[in-house]
């Protein structure tokens, strides 16, 4: 449901049960506003109430998408999800530009390590896995500088074609 058709159900339900619609704002803005607000609320209560596993995986992965506000306009987005073998948690789906004057893997591993702080799981994190692209853009290396270097990293099928990839961890 849009704002514009909640503001619009609003004034109905209060018209139809003999309310005051003068009483009520069944603005396009208010409702956008009150949504806004309430999906806020509602993220940082779980955020809060979320226990990560003891020992967990950070995964993410990047693809390059049409924003939202038009098709013709690119971001760069990865997704973070920690997890075990229970459960799963998606921590979010920061973007970045490319273009500036740090590298990509700085970039995202500062994002990840944002997430993972806000999260309040940065040291339930024992491993991590990836594509290999993440091994090409260096976020894995400043990713592990990040979260220390007692983990060990798992990536695809190539990545041993970058063994210094991970320094605490190997895949044999």
């Amino acid at each position: 449901m849009t704002p514009a058709q909640q503001a619009a159900y609003t004034e109905a339900v209060v018209a139809e049960s003999g309310g005051e619609l003068s009483r009520i704002s069944s603005l396009y803005s208010t409702a956008d506003r009150s949504r806004r607000k309430v999906r806020s609320a509602i993220g940082e209560t779980c955020k809060q109430q979320w226990v990560a596993p003891k020992f967990a995986t950070l995964h993410w992965d990047s693809k390059m998408l049409q924003t939202l506000s038009s098709v013709v306009v690119s971001e760069e987005r990865f997704t973070v999800v920690v997890g075990n073998s229970h459960e799963l948690k998606l921590l979010g789906t920061p973007s970045y530009k490319y273009g500036s004057d740090r590298k990509c893997g700085a970039i995202i591993a500062d994002l990840t390590s944002d997430l993972l702080a806000s999260w309040n799981c940065t040291d339930n994190i024992v491993n991590m896995t990836f594509d290999t692209t993440a091994l090409n853009t260096g976020s894995v290396t400043a990713a592990e500088t990040r979260q220390g270097s007692s983990m060990v990293c798992l990536s695809a099928p190539r990545w041993r074609n970058h063994p210094d990839a991970c320094v605490s961890g190997s895949p044999d």
